[in-house]
């Protein structure tokens, strides 16, 4: 706003009224101008023809009134051609002398009014017998003439103003039915367009730029409403592509999780076959002849044979004294130890599994919360984010044989971070080293990945107090050079069963925290490094 809610708003008609009459003004102005100078012009000419005749009249007629010395002739002349103040003629001279010549003896003199000054003389010599024998001398007043053109003036003003508001009044109702009427409904049009209203154009035939202007917003507005038609499809399509985009993340998020609960439900199930005596015959037979299940049906077997050989009397005799009998305490408290094991090995399994549940869980609620601006923030350390991540591919990494080597900076602190979103790329990017070292056939040495945690000079952007780097990388397949480009792009895999939508979404949920996901590999089989680079402002530091 600033100063221009001072500044009066002046609508198109009165600006163009204005500037209509001002054009008008100036024009008959200049008219008026050169008609008062040449009407001074012409006065003036007037006065100096009239002085200059009356003096050679006078010059001619009087010479034998002065040679003659009769004065009563001369002033009568005089008083003939001199004009009184009150005579009608007004002839605008006002003084006549004469001056015997050489001795400058005044021989009459005559002035109307001293009051009168005199703005014009005229004096011509007067001669007799061919000798000088005076001077006669006039003077004129151009007060006359001046009022005269006073009033002229006067009455031209009043013409003109006349003449101005008759011309502006006529400009005005022209130009308001040429220009100023097809503008506003031009403006009334374009200011309903910019509230989204669409108001035709209509009444305007002028075969110029206005009427070119008016087709031209018709025109518009009809590609407008058709554009605005096809972006409301377009927002559709967009939204349901959205969706679906969510629906394929939430699905490839938990995909991976789904994967270690099959692992680690595998696992349990082989623990459990090689318990069961009753096992089908495709389980390894060695396998379950160790299983502690097996070993007490065993027990039970050979008691219930010597209950049955030698009677409820004498299995007392057969602990006592049978060697087999003397083993069985020690034979029942190493099978009770090895239960035990088996309950704390099926336990932590379960345990695992109820981790990778929750997950799931949380995955489906971020993603049902993913139009947010800022997730859920919560205290966590990176340290436990880590572990959470690497827990969750434990049992495929133990399977696999891959080696786990963790470098993690125990200096940072605990931070109030969306926990579910870190944890969702530690989880693809493990996943992703995971498959890329199976994938990997040239791979003659050992399986490993590498994870390190650091933190660093604020870098991401110029508010952040520092930045936590985080460093997964393996020796796996690798990307090839023209492909580090494309690894991010949604669709695009390096994977033959791949969907390329892990690292895609990996790379937006960092970009939603502020931060970004980075690539590094030198080429084909020389495996890989993504580096995931989390800003830390001082809203996230943990205060008790």
């Amino acid at each position: 706003m600033g100063a221009d809610k001072y500044v009066m708003r002046f609508s198109l008609e009165k600006k163009v009224f204005i500037l209509s009459t001002t054009i008008i003004v100036l024009l008959m102005s200049v008219l008026a101008f050169f008609f008062i100078r040449k009407n001074f012009i012409e006065g003036n000419k007037n006065i100096d023809s009239r002085g200059e005749l009356l003096a050679d009249m006078l010059s001619k007629t009087t010479s034998s009134y002065i040679w003659e010395v009769n004065n009563n002739a001369l002033e009568k002349l005089v008083n003939e051609e001199i004009s009184d103040k009150n005579d009608k003629k007004e002839r605008n001279v006002v003084f006549i002398s004469f001056v015997e010549k050489p001795g400058n003896q005044k021989i009459i003199e005559k002035r109307i009014d001293k009051n009168i000054n005199v703005d014009r003389w005229y004096s011509r010599d007067i001669l007799y017998a061919g000798r000088v024998i005076a001077e006669v001398k006039i003077g004129i007043s151009t007060a006359v003439m001046k009022s005269e053109i006073y009033q002229q003036i006067a009455m031209v003003i009043i013409l003109i103003v006349v003449i101005v508001l008759v011309l502006s009044l006529i400009l005005h109702l022209a130009l308001q039915e040429i220009i100023i009427i097809p503008i506003k409904k031009i403006t009334n049009s374009a200011l309903a367009l910019s509230t989204g209203k669409f108001v035709k154009v209509e009444g305007i035939v002028n075969r110029d730029e206005i009427g070119d202007l008016a087709n031209a917003i018709n025109r518009t507005q009809g590609l407008i409403f058709e554009r605005e038609e096809i972006n409301k499809k377009l927002v559709e399509s967009a939204r349901l592509a959205g969706m679906t985009e969510i629906a394929v993340g939430v699905l490839h998020n938990i995909g991976n999780v789904m994967n270690s609960i099959s692992v680690t439900s595998s696992s349990i199930k082989d623990m459990i076959l090689n318990s069961n005596s009753n096992s089908n015959s495709n389980s390894n037979s060695n396998s379950n002849s160790n299983s502690s299940f097996n070993k007490v049906q065993k027990l039970f077997n050979l008691l219930l044979e010597q209950k049955n050989h030698l009677g409820e009397s004498t299995l007392a005799e057969f602990f006592k004294s049978d060697p087999k009998g003397k083993l069985i305490p020690e034979y029942i408290e190493r099978l009770q130890q090895e239960l035990i094991e088996e309950r704390k090995n099926l336990l932590s399994k379960q345990e695992k599994l109820t981790k990778y549940i929750d997950h799931t869980i949380n995955l489906v609620c971020m993603h049902q919360t993913y139009a947010q601006i800022k997730g859920y923030r919560e205290k966590a350390k990176f340290a436990e984010i880590v572990s959470d991540a690497i827990s969750i591919h434990q049992d495929a990494f133990e399977r696999e044989e891959i080696k786990l080597n963790l470098d993690i900076d125990n200096n940072i602190p605990a931070l109030m971070i969306d926990k579910n979103k870190i944890l969702q790329i530690l989880v693809n990017l493990l996943s992703n080293a995971r498959h890329a070292i199976y994938n990997n056939s040239k791979l003659n040495k050992e399986k490993s990945i590498s994870i390190r945690v650091k933190k660093v000079a604020g870098k991401v952007e110029c508010s952040s107090h520092f930045d936590i780097q985080i460093e997964v990388s393996d020796n796996g397949v690798g990307v090839e050079h023209e492909q580090l480009s494309q690894i991010f792009t949604h669709g695009f895999s390096t994977k033959k069963e791949g969907h390329g939508f892990g690292l895609h979404s990996s790379a937006n949920t960092a970009k939603e925290m502020g931060g970004k996901l980075q690539v590094h590999s030198d080429g084909k089989d020389t495996g890989a490094l993504f580096t995931l680079i989390i800003p830390i402002t001082a809203s996230d530091l943990y205060k008790k």
